[in-house]
């Protein structure tokens, strides 16, 4: 499994009010740890019991020494990182309110855009899926050609209805879309679905937060509640829930046992600061899903859920 696209590293700081103009207050807590889309998804993953890769780009800086480090400690294979030298690595900090578990992300880098170029020439080995985000809009869709050609499928975590995202898109066999792109694509979530879906992926998932997500593939349309937990810190809930997605696509489960799962995932990462504090193993998920087996089951979608 490889993933390709986003690292960072994350300074968060926990905050009981977001303060305005002028004003200091203190953190209750303050972590550091990796995070970006695609990467946060391939630790997922790993602990999960996958063997994962990631693909990316860093500086030569202090940030990407960390996220190198972040990545291995979790037992991802990062030996196809790309470093630029003088080049910035993207670094966020991220104001996460103790009361509601939302964030306010500031981000930065000076790194550029993978090349295909810099892909390896034994890319992607023996992968089964490979996963992008909308990074690497370069380097992408001659990564998903690739990976194609040697029987790997290939998922897009996306969040622009836009040209250079949509040509992902067309090199794509699973989307994993925020809600944001399913309303840029249409105003009925079901219809924008459907259309996604003629652009060549055959499954789409639109996901959104608390509220839950909507699946469309070949087994139909159906819409994934979210589980009721009280959350702690929300970053990188949805790169989880992406990472726990592929894990059923891996497993070859029906879309309603492998939507139910990512669901429960996500759930779980909420209920602990931090990008990836809160990751969950396969057995929590699993007793999770146990005491909870008549809680957030997939249904057909109705008049007032998300869209």
């Amino acid at each position: 499994m490889t993933g390709i696209g986003n690292c960072a590293l994350d300074l968060l700081a926990g905050l009981d009010r977001y303060p305005g103009p002028d004003e200091r207050v203190t953190a209750r807590r303050i972590l550091e740890q990796g995070g970006g889309e695609a990467a946060t998804a391939m630790v997922t993953l790993a602990r999960l019991g996958i063997s994962t890769a990631f693909i990316g780009k860093i500086g030569d800086d202090w940030a990407g020494a960390a996220i190198r480090q972040g990545l291995e400690a979790e037992g991802v294979d990062a030996s196809g990182l790309v470093v630029e030298p003088g080049r910035r690595s993207l670094f966020s900090f991220i104001a996460v309110e103790n009361a509601t578990g939302r964030r306010t992300i500031f981000s930065g880098r000076t790194t550029t855009r993978l090349k295909p170029s810099e892909l390896a020439r034994d890319f992607p080995g023996s992968s089964e899926v490979v996963h992008l985000d909308q990074r690497e809009t370069r380097a992408g869709p001659r990564a998903a050609a690739r990976a194609r050609r040697a029987g790997a499928r290939v998922t897009l975590d996306v969040d622009r209805f836009e040209p250079a995202t949509l040509k992902l898109v067309r090199a794509t066999q699973v989307v994993l879309a925020s809600g944001d792109f399913g309303r840029q694509a249409g105003p009925d979530p079901l219809a924008a679905a459907a259309r996604v879906r003629e652009l060549g992926p055959e499954t789409v998932v639109f996901t959104y937060g608390d509220r839950g997500a909507l699946v469309s593939g070949r087994e139909g349309a159906f819409f994934q509640p979210a589980f009721r937990v009280r959350p702690v810190d929300t970053t990188g809930a949805g790169d989880v829930f992406r990472g726990a997605f592929i894990y059923g696509l891996l497993q070859e489960w029906p879309l309603e046992r492998t939507a139910r799962f990512a669901s429960a995932a996500a759930a779980l990462k909420c209920t602990r600061p931090g990008g990836r504090t809160g990751i969950p193993g396969l057995e929590r998920v699993i007793l999770f899903l146990e005491e909870r087996r008549n809680q957030a089951r997939p249904r057909p979608l109705r008049p007032g859920d998300p869209g």
